[in-house]
Protein backbone atom coordinates (compact mmCIF):
# COMPACT_ATOMS: atom_id res chain seq x y z
CA UNK A 1 0.00 0.00 0.00
CA UNK A 2 0.80 3.62 -0.47
CA UNK A 3 0.84 6.87 2.00
CA UNK A 4 -2.61 8.52 0.77
CA UNK A 5 -2.37 11.67 -0.36
CA UNK A 6 -4.88 12.73 1.42
CA UNK A 7 -2.75 12.14 4.42
CA UNK A 8 -0.55 14.90 2.97
CA UNK A 9 -3.48 17.78 2.60
CA UNK A 10 -5.05 16.80 6.13
CA UNK A 11 -1.73 17.31 7.71
CA UNK A 12 -1.15 21.00 5.83
CA UNK A 13 -4.45 21.87 6.63
CA UNK A 14 -3.91 21.32 9.88
CA UNK A 15 -0.89 22.84 9.84
CA UNK A 16 -3.02 25.85 8.56
CA UNK A 17 -5.98 25.12 11.05
CA UNK A 18 -4.16 23.90 13.92
CA UNK A 19 -7.42 24.21 16.47
CA UNK A 20 -9.66 22.12 18.38
CA UNK A 21 -12.47 23.15 16.35
CA UNK A 22 -11.14 22.51 13.10
CA UNK A 23 -9.51 19.47 14.67
CA UNK A 24 -12.88 18.20 15.65
CA UNK A 25 -14.80 19.25 12.33
CA UNK A 26 -12.37 17.23 10.28
CA UNK A 27 -11.76 14.14 12.73
CA UNK A 28 -12.82 11.63 9.87
CA UNK A 29 -10.01 13.47 8.10
CA UNK A 30 -7.44 12.57 10.86
CA UNK A 31 -8.94 8.93 11.82
CA UNK A 32 -8.26 7.89 7.91
CA UNK A 33 -4.73 9.51 7.85
CA UNK A 34 -3.85 7.92 11.13
CA UNK A 35 -4.95 4.50 9.48
CA UNK A 36 -3.42 4.82 6.30
CA UNK A 37 -0.26 5.75 7.84
CA UNK A 38 -0.07 2.99 10.99
CA UNK A 39 -0.91 0.24 7.90
CA UNK A 40 1.57 1.51 6.30
CA UNK A 41 4.26 1.41 8.95
CA UNK A 42 3.14 -1.69 9.90
CA UNK A 43 4.22 -3.29 6.72
CA UNK A 44 7.61 -0.99 6.69
CA UNK A 45 8.37 -2.49 10.24
CA UNK A 46 7.79 -6.31 8.92
CA UNK A 47 9.99 -5.47 6.09
CA UNK A 48 13.13 -4.40 8.03
CA UNK A 49 12.45 -7.01 10.94
CA UNK A 50 13.56 -9.33 8.23
CA UNK A 51 17.28 -8.17 7.94
CA UNK A 52 17.44 -5.94 11.24
CA UNK A 53 16.00 -7.26 14.34
CA UNK A 54 13.05 -4.77 15.87
CA UNK A 55 12.61 -4.28 19.48
CA UNK A 56 9.23 -3.26 18.64
CA UNK A 57 7.06 -3.89 15.64
CA UNK A 58 3.44 -2.51 16.37
CA UNK A 59 3.19 0.62 14.72
CA UNK A 60 0.94 1.99 17.60
CA UNK A 61 3.40 1.58 19.97
CA UNK A 62 6.09 3.12 17.45
CA UNK A 63 3.91 6.51 16.76
CA UNK A 64 3.47 9.40 18.67
CA UNK A 65 0.38 10.62 19.96
CA UNK A 66 -1.26 13.68 17.98
CA UNK A 67 -2.40 15.46 20.80
CA UNK A 68 0.58 17.48 21.80
CA UNK A 69 1.44 18.21 25.57
CA UNK A 70 1.49 21.59 26.21
CA UNK A 71 2.30 22.14 29.47
CA UNK A 72 5.89 23.17 29.21
CA UNK A 73 5.97 24.08 25.96
CA UNK A 74 5.89 28.00 24.67
CA UNK A 75 3.44 26.81 21.64
CA UNK A 76 0.57 26.41 22.85
CA UNK A 77 -0.89 24.60 19.00
CA UNK A 78 -2.53 21.61 20.26
CA UNK A 79 -1.75 19.32 17.49
CA UNK A 80 1.23 18.19 15.80
CA UNK A 81 1.07 18.65 11.92
CA UNK A 82 3.05 15.01 11.11
CA UNK A 83 2.62 11.41 11.24
CA UNK A 84 6.07 9.73 12.28
CA UNK A 85 7.08 6.36 13.80
CA UNK A 86 10.23 5.44 15.87
CA UNK A 87 12.19 2.45 14.23
CA UNK A 88 13.64 0.88 17.76
CA UNK A 89 16.40 -1.70 16.98
CA UNK A 90 16.79 -4.08 19.25
CA UNK A 91 18.78 -3.68 22.52
CA UNK A 92 20.72 -6.07 23.75
CA UNK A 93 22.97 -3.36 24.23
CA UNK A 94 22.20 0.50 23.48
CA UNK A 95 21.96 1.21 19.99
CA UNK A 96 20.92 3.60 17.40
CA UNK A 97 17.34 3.87 16.25
CA UNK A 98 15.72 5.63 13.29
CA UNK A 99 12.73 7.93 12.73
CA UNK A 100 10.73 8.02 9.62
CA UNK A 101 8.80 11.72 9.72
CA UNK A 102 6.21 11.98 7.67
CA UNK A 103 5.25 15.46 7.34
CA UNK A 104 4.01 18.07 3.95
CA UNK A 105 7.53 19.33 2.46
CA UNK A 106 9.16 17.83 5.58
CA UNK A 107 9.59 14.50 5.12
CA UNK A 108 12.35 12.52 6.52
CA UNK A 109 14.19 9.19 7.57
CA UNK A 110 17.23 9.85 10.34
CA UNK A 111 18.50 8.81 12.87
CA UNK A 112 21.28 7.84 15.47
CA UNK A 113 22.73 9.00 18.63
CA UNK A 114 20.16 12.08 19.54
CA UNK A 115 21.00 12.21 23.62
CA UNK A 116 24.21 10.16 24.12
CA UNK A 117 25.04 10.12 27.80
CA UNK A 118 28.90 10.90 28.35
CA UNK A 119 29.27 7.70 28.73
CA UNK A 120 28.24 6.81 25.57
CA UNK A 121 30.28 9.41 24.00
CA UNK A 122 33.72 8.36 25.95
CA UNK A 123 32.69 5.04 24.51
CA UNK A 124 32.68 6.16 20.26
CA UNK A 125 35.48 8.80 21.26
CA UNK A 126 37.40 6.18 22.58
CA UNK A 127 36.89 4.27 19.63
CA UNK A 128 37.43 6.40 16.68
CA UNK A 129 40.79 7.25 18.35
CA UNK A 130 41.92 3.61 18.37
CA UNK A 131 41.40 3.10 15.15
CA UNK A 132 38.95 5.39 12.83
CA UNK A 133 38.83 3.42 9.73
CA UNK A 134 35.89 1.65 9.94
CA UNK A 135 33.82 5.01 10.48
CA UNK A 136 35.92 6.57 7.86
CA UNK A 137 35.43 3.73 5.43
CA UNK A 138 31.26 4.23 5.93
CA UNK A 139 31.52 8.16 5.52
CA UNK A 140 33.49 8.24 2.62
CA UNK A 141 31.78 5.97 0.24
CA UNK A 142 29.70 6.80 -2.36
CA UNK A 143 26.55 5.33 -1.11
CA UNK A 144 26.39 6.96 2.42
CA UNK A 145 27.38 10.36 0.61
CA UNK A 146 24.69 9.71 -2.32
CA UNK A 147 21.81 9.19 0.65
CA UNK A 148 23.08 11.09 3.92
CA UNK A 149 25.74 13.27 3.32
CA UNK A 150 27.79 13.67 5.70
CA UNK A 151 27.26 12.86 9.73
CA UNK A 152 25.37 16.10 11.56
CA UNK A 153 25.16 16.75 15.39
CA UNK A 154 26.17 19.56 17.89
CA UNK A 155 29.14 19.81 18.69
CA UNK A 156 32.24 21.04 20.85
CA UNK A 157 34.35 24.01 19.67
CA UNK A 158 38.14 22.42 20.84
CA UNK A 159 38.35 18.72 20.76
CA UNK A 160 37.33 16.54 24.06
CA UNK A 161 39.93 16.54 26.70
CA UNK A 162 42.67 13.58 26.72
CA UNK A 163 42.77 13.62 23.15
CA UNK A 164 45.59 14.68 20.92
CA UNK A 165 44.67 18.69 19.86
CA UNK A 166 46.16 17.51 16.68
CA UNK A 167 44.17 14.24 16.01
CA UNK A 168 43.32 13.74 12.14
CA UNK A 169 39.72 12.88 13.30
CA UNK A 170 39.14 15.96 15.03
CA UNK A 171 36.00 16.93 14.06
CA UNK A 172 33.93 13.21 14.58
CA UNK A 173 35.96 13.62 18.45
CA UNK A 174 34.20 17.13 18.74
CA UNK A 175 30.54 15.61 17.66
CA UNK A 176 28.41 15.87 20.91
CA UNK A 177 25.55 14.10 18.48
CA UNK A 178 25.91 11.30 15.45
CA UNK A 179 23.13 11.76 13.00
CA UNK A 180 22.23 11.57 10.03
CA UNK A 181 19.43 12.59 7.63
CA UNK A 182 17.72 11.94 4.58
CA UNK A 183 14.82 13.64 3.60
CA UNK A 184 12.03 13.17 0.81
CA UNK A 185 9.92 14.99 -1.20
CA UNK A 186 5.99 14.66 -0.87
CA UNK A 187 5.97 13.31 -4.57
CA UNK A 188 8.18 10.66 -3.23
CA UNK A 189 6.02 9.99 -0.22
CA UNK A 190 3.62 9.20 -2.08
CA UNK A 191 4.68 7.01 -4.90
CA UNK A 192 4.74 3.31 -4.81
CA UNK A 193 8.70 2.76 -4.17
CA UNK A 194 8.62 4.69 -1.46
CA UNK A 195 8.87 1.66 1.31
CA UNK A 196 11.49 0.19 -1.17
CA UNK A 197 13.51 3.77 -1.30
CA UNK A 198 13.21 3.68 2.74
CA UNK A 199 14.88 0.36 3.33
CA UNK A 200 17.51 1.26 0.52
CA UNK A 201 18.35 4.21 2.68
CA UNK A 202 17.74 2.26 5.85
CA UNK A 203 20.40 -0.39 5.09
CA UNK A 204 22.79 2.59 3.47
CA UNK A 205 22.96 3.79 7.65
CA UNK A 206 23.36 0.35 8.99
CA UNK A 207 27.35 -0.09 8.42
CA UNK A 208 27.24 3.16 10.53
CA UNK A 209 25.20 2.26 13.03
CA UNK A 210 26.92 -1.35 13.44
CA UNK A 211 30.02 0.55 14.19
CA UNK A 212 28.54 2.56 16.92
CA UNK A 213 26.81 -0.64 18.58
CA UNK A 214 30.05 -2.10 18.65
CA UNK A 215 31.56 1.08 20.40
CA UNK A 216 28.41 1.03 22.67
CA UNK A 217 29.46 -2.77 23.55
CA UNK A 218 32.14 -2.45 24.93
CA UNK A 219 32.21 -2.18 28.95
CA UNK A 220 34.24 1.16 30.72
Amino acid sequence: MNINPETLVFLKELKQNNNKPWFESNKDSYLSAKINTQLWFADLLTAINEFDTLEIKDPKKCMPRIYRDLRFSKDKTPYSPRLSAMIYRSKQEQKCNFYLHIEPSNSFLGGGLYVPTSSQLKLIRDDIDYDASDIKKVLNSAAFKNNYGELSGDRLIKIPKGFNPNHPEAELLKLKQYLVMHHFTDEEVCSSPFMENVIKIYKQALPLFFFFDRALSFKE
